[in-house]
């Protein structure tokens, strides 16, 4: 998609003396050509089309890709912690929020914290599902992140498998404090033609990104 950069520069005669809270109100709305420009070729739904088409492409092409030791012990610890939970035997299943969706919550002996999984079916390629899950940096999510509570978040990529993602949540509930979780995500295929998509909770880029003040960290 063609992008360019429009600069705008306007000099403006009034004839006389104006108060400067009329200034500040109409100066942005004479300059309103920007935004009528911005919203005509507004394009946000073909660039992250084009984004997408882009991550499905690399990930199904598993001869191209390059994982450093780093990515592949990530890895293995994502796919350790799905077998724990296939493995469990203690599994409840609870009532789901969304259709055809299956939630249960899985106990693992050792484990101080309550695990969940969510299964379902979906129409389309192990790639489209992937890169939906890791295009973090759509256009799309930065317009909904606020509808599931998402106050502000960063991406850092750190190589074409592996970025930080870092996030604030507020639910909403009074008394609540905003939750902040920090996450390093790595994406591998395999060569079955399976996906794997690890999420795990990091303390790197402390110095560069430090927690936020107010926010508990979450997993």
């Amino acid at each position: 998609v063609p992008q360019c950069s429009v600069n705008l520069k306007q000099y403006v005669e009034a004839g006389g003396y104006i108060p400067k809270s009329v200034i500040t109100k109409k100066i942005p709305e004479s300059l309103s050509i920007i935004r009528d420009l911005a919203q005509a070729y507004q394009r946000d739904d073909e660039i992250d089309s084009a984004v997408m088409k882009n991550l499905q492409a690399k990930i199904k092409d598993k001869v191209l890709q390059d994982f450093s030791l780093e990515d592949i012990e990530a890895i293995e610890k994502g796919k350790e912690f799905q077998l724990e939970c296939g493995e469990s035997t203690k599994i409840t299943k609870i009532a789901s929020p969304f259709d055809k969706v299956e939630v249960k919550l899985v106990q693992v002996e050792g484990d101080k914290c309550q695990r969940v999984t969510a299964t379902t079916v979906i129409d389309a390629s192990a790639e489209e599902c992937a890169s939906f899950s890791i295009n973090i940096n759509s256009r799309l999510f930065e317009k909904t992140a606020r509808d599931i509570g998402i106050t502000n978040f960063t991406v850092k990529e750190i190589n074409n498998n592996t970025f930080y993602f870092f996030c604030i949540t507020d639910y909403g509930i009074q008394g609540v404090s905003q939750k902040e979780t920090r996450s390093k995500v790595t994406w591998m295929k395999e060569w079955d033609g399976s996906i794997v998509v690890d999420f795990a909770d990091t303390e790197d880029l402390l110095d560069e990104f430090p927690v936020t003040s107010g926010c508990d960290l979450a997993s």
